[in-house]
C-alpha cells in the first residue's frame, strides 16, 4: 500500500512537473496569446529635407489588461543626419497594483506614443530605414507577462526638390 502511495505521488508530481513545463514553453514559443502588442509607423511616408514627423508607436491592448507605463522603452538605432528626439507619452492612470504591491502608472486601453524625428542637412539618402526595438510588459487580472521586446524597421521616403 506504501509503494503504492509513493508511486502516486511520484507519478502526480511529474505530471505537475512536465505541465509547468509545457505552460513555460509556451510563453517563451509564441504558444501563449500575450494581450498587448506594439506596432510603429511613420506618420507620413514621405517628407521634404529639413522637415520633422513622428514615427508613432501604437499599444493595441485587450480588454480587462494593462501595461505599466515604466516598462515601456523605445529604442531607436541611431542614423547620421537624423536627430531622433523625447518620445511624447500620454498621461497614465495611478493604480496600486497587487502584483508590486506599489503604486504604478498603467494604460487600460490602447495608446499611441509620438516620437518627433527631424531632418538635419547632414542626411543626404532618399529614404530613411529606421530599426527601433519596443520593450513593455504587461498583467491582465489573472496573471503578470514577461517582460517583451520586439524590433520594427519602418521606412519614410526623402523628396527632393
Amino acid at each position: 500500500m506504501r509503494n503504492n502511495l509513493v508511486f502516486s505521488s511520484l507519478l502526480l508530481s511529474g505530471f505537475l512537473f512536465s505541465s509547468i513545463g509545457a505552460n513555460a514553453e509556451g510563453f517563451t514559443k509564441g504558444k501563449i496569446k500575450i494581450p498587448f502588442s506594439p506596432e510603429v509607423k511613420a506618420q507620413s511616408e514621405n517628407i521634404s529635407p529639413k522637415s520633422k514627423t513622428n514615427l508613432i508607436v501604437k499599444f493595441n491592448i485587450d480588454s480587462g489588461s494593462y501595461l505599466y507605463k515604466d516598462s515601456i522603452s523605445i529604442n531607436i538605432k541611431p542614423i547620421n543626419g537624423i536627430k531622433i528626439l523625447t518620445p511624447v507619452m500620454p498621461k497614465a492612470e495611478k493604480k496600486f497594483d497587487t502584483f508590486s504591491n506599489k503604486e504604478k502608472e498603467i494604460y487600460h486601453n490602447s495608446f499611441s506614443i509620438n516620437v518627433p524625428i527631424e531632418l538635419t542637412n547632414k542626411f543626404t539618402q532618399n529614404k530613411i530605414s529606421f530599426s527601433s526595438t519596443i520593450g513593455y510588459q504587461g498583467c491582465s487580472k489573472a496573471l503578470c507577462y514577461l517582460p517583451q521586446e520586439k524590433t520594427f524597421d519602418t521606412t519614410i521616403n526623402v523628396k527632393k526638390k
